[in-house]
């Protein structure tokens, strides 16, 4: 299995990587969005089960999409929690990507639930139905 310590970025995302199997750790950069895409499912393809973990926050639907078809398993933490982890040390993306892989590997990633596509399409579709019935009724 790879486990993935991913610092999100709006146009790229630095990888600290561990091959379990190997113990072997690797660091990658990938530009948004062509090379992330090309290197998860190459992934895929080389039948790697992959665990990818990272800080809430940054907008990324396209990326947990990309991750839930090629099968790879996404875990959201939380950032603050994160971070606190990190408590002295100096901040890039290539040192926060090791911390979030460090708290992968040692059991300390703080998880938060993140809902399914299928979970927020109905949640949407509850919130337009409530501004409806309101809009009927003259609720603003």
């Amino acid at each position: 299995m790879l486990i993935i310590g991913c610092d999100f970025h709006a146009g790229f995302q630095v990888l600290a990587i561990l091959d379990n199997r190997k113990g072997a750790m690797t660091e990658k950069r990938l530009e948004h969005p062509l090379q992330a895409m090309a290197f998860y499912r190459e992934l895929q393809q080389q039948g790697e089960r992959v665990r990818v973990g990272m800080e809430a926050g940054p907008p990324c639907q396209w990326f947990r999409r990309l991750l839930a078809e090629c099968g790879h398993e996404l875990w959201v933490g939380d950032a603050a929690r994160i971070r606190a982890a990190g408590v002295g040390k100096k901040k890039s993306e290539r040192e926060d990507a090791k911390l979030i892989l460090q708290r992968l590997l040692e059991e300390r990633f703080p998880r938060i639930w993140v809902p399914t596509e299928e979970e927020r399409d109905v949640r949407q579709l509850l919130l337009d139905r409530h501004h409806r019935v309101g809009a009927h009724r003259g609720i603003p």
